[in-house]
C-alpha cells in the first residue's frame, strides 16, 4: 500500500491488499495467492476503517470495472463498499 498526501487530501494505492470488490463486502475472504490469510484480513480491516475515517481517495488497480478503480470506501453495516 502507498499513501500520498497533499494538504488535507489523501490518495491510497492499495495494490494487492484487495483483488476484487467481493472483498469489500466479505473482508474475511481471501484469495489463494494470499500467503498469510490472517494477516491480510487484519490489514484489510485497518485499511478499510482508516480510509473511511480519513475520507481517503482510493485506487484499487485490480478493479477493472468501473475503470480506473478510483473512489472512496464507505462502511455499510459490517461490510464496506
Amino acid at each position: 500500500m502507498l499513501s500520498i498526501s497533499s494538504e488535507d487530501e489523501q490518495l491510497l494505492i492499495i495494490a494487492d491488499v484487495i483483488f476484487h470488490h467481493i472483498h469489500l463486502e466479505n473482508v474475511e475472504w481471501y484469495a489463494t495467492v494470499d500467503l498469510d490469510p490472517e494477516q491480510i484480513i487484519i490489514a484489510r480491516h485497518k485499511l478499510f476503517q482508516g480510509s473511511t475515517a480519513d475520507k481517503a481517495f482510493v485506487h484499487a488497480f485490480h478493479f477493472h470495472f468501473p475503470f480506473p478503480g478510483l473512489g472512496y470506501i464507505v462502511q455499510k453495516g459490517e461490510a464496506f463498499q
